[in-house]
């Protein structure tokens, strides 16, 4: 029995040395981001860790960026320096070396026990459509922890699951600029691999970056990538304040189509929402008072998938729009 306590208590101590690495497509970059998590009484003092990809022509290694780095201590002092990657191709495959060395104090600092970040890098894509896929390797030599014990095999290696090498467009919202409307992207996309359609009323009235509203009523987008993800913006409700003014945001809501919450945005002031069926009936109403610094938040009752008509009434005015329900 006390051998195999003793054999527990090793095996735990092994396996608290963990290094991850988690990989995921945001807009048209892969980003890898990697943990570590040590022992609080046994720190490295240098590593090299290798992360190899199996397939390289997708990704643009030339143009490989740090975005983020870490820990820090309790002055915001990184406690490694400048992470910094190296790169070649071996054959099909692309390696990236990972340099890990101590900053304070020169024999390394004591690890939290908790999982850390260590970086981040993107790196862009030139193909898509592919899997991308990586495992981790060790550089030639060992891992020399405080005391200067070599524990080579004391590290456990998480490798990042495989990717699809095909964005989302989910989350894409309207906005107006200069009177003009465009749309602010959740990620980072490149113009040329997107194709954007606007829409006014379910009717196509542009195609490209920004359109300019001559009319009032709802407005969204439908934006597809060249890898063929699609999907929809978020509704903006315009009404024009003269025959030659132009349009101002008077009320947004999303998402359009719901599945049964709705966000509400629109100026100060009391408001009742109505929602009625394309025959007059009404099914649901709620009143609050309109906050325009953030969102009214409502869940709508449990209703059939179709189209359905919502009001907005203010004291001063009334505003009816489509709204798209498909739970």
């Amino acid at each position: 029995m006390r051998t195999l306590c003793l054999l527990g208590l090793l095996f735990v101590g092994w396996a608290q040395d963990t290094l991850w690495a988690e990989a995921a497509v945001r807009g048209d970059y892969v980003e890898v981001s990697l943990f570590w998590r040590g022992q609080p009484t046994e720190t490295p003092l240098g590593a090299n860790f290798v992360l190899r990809f199996t397939a390289a022509a997708p990704l643009d290694w030339e143009n490989i960026q740090i975005i983020a780095r870490g820990p820090y201590d309790a002055q915001q002092n990184p406690l490694y320096r400048s992470l910094y990657l190296t790169q070649r191709r071996e054959e099909a495959a692309q390696r990236v070396s990972l340099n890990l060395l101590p900053q304070h104090p020169p024999q390394g600092t004591p690890f939290s026990g908790y999982k850390e970040l260590i970086g981040r890098y993107r790196v862009p894509i030139v193909a898509f459509g592919d899997t991308l896929s990586a495992h981790w390797s060790l550089e030639t030599g060992e891992i020399v922890l405080a005391p200067f014990q070599r524990a080579r095999a004391r590290f456990v290696q998480v490798g990042p699951s495989p990717v699809a090498l095909c964005p989302s467009v989910e989350g894409f919202r309207v906005q107006l600029q200069n009177g003009q409307l465009t749309l602010q992207a959740p990620a980072d996309f490149f113009p040329q691999n997107l194709s954007i359609r606007w829409m006014r009323e379910g009717v196509e009235v542009g195609q490209g970056p920004t359109i300019l509203p001559y009319l009032p009523g709802a407005y969204w987008a439908e934006i597809q990538h060249r890898c063929g993800a699609a999907a929809r913006s978020d509704t903006l409700f315009y009404l024009a304040t003269s025959a030659s003014a132009p349009l101002a945001p008077a009320w947004r809501v999303y998402p359009n189509p719901t599945a049964g919450t709705l966000y509400i945005e629109g100026p100060a002031g009391p408001t009742r929402l109505e929602l009625v069926d394309l025959r007059g009936r009404l099914l649901f109403q709620h009143t609050w008072t309109s906050d325009p610094t953030r969102a009214a938040r409502l869940e709508l009752p449990s209703l059939p998938s179709s189209l359905y008509q919502l009001r907005l009434v203010t004291p001063n005015e009334t505003h009816t729009f489509p709204l798209h329900y498909a739970p």
